[in-house]
Order: structure tokens, then sequence, then C-alpha cells
């Protein structure tokens, strides 16, 4: 499996934060499309993925974030998917 976007993202960020300089992020991501994720968006995923942890069942999610079925699903399976990947 491939490096989604927002793994590709840590990875900018840590190398910004450690590099030289403009020239190493160059040489490194020129030429890269760089995702930065949506706040609001990654902190109410982490919410929906402890609620469903905690019991929550999908309508109760789907009320409490104003999202469809398929979405709040979508989202939990993607979690699942990264868990599976990450140890």
């Amino acid at each position: 499996m491939g490096v989604d976007s927002y793994e590709l993202f840590e990875r900018f960020y840590e190398f910004v934060k450690e590099s030289a300089g403009i020239e190493d992020v160059i040489r490194e991501f020129g030429g890269s499309s760089i995702y930065i994720p949506s706040f609001k968006n990654t902190h109410r995923n982490e919410k929906i993925l402890k609620m469903a942890e905690a019991g929550a069942d999908i309508r109760e999610i789907m009320r409490e974030f104003s999202l469809s079925e398929g979405r709040v699903r979508a989202i939990l399976r993607e979690a699942k998917q990264k868990k599976l990947f990450d140890g």
C-alpha cells in the first residue's frame, strides 16, 4: 500500500522542521503535491473513532456529527486500516 496524503504531510512536516534550508526541502519534495489536512476533520475523525471504541452505535455518531452512515463507516474503515499498518 502506498503513502496516503496525511502520511506524506507528516513526513513533509518533520523534514521541514529538521531541514537545513529551503534547498533541502525542494530537493526532497520538489514537484510533489502536499495536501494539508483540515484541523476540524482530523480532530472530528479522532472523536468519531473514540466514540465507536467506547461502544457508540453508527446512528449516534451520525447524529452527533451530522454525517451520513456511509461517511461514518468510511471514517471508521480508514481508521481501522491505518491501525493495521501502524501496528
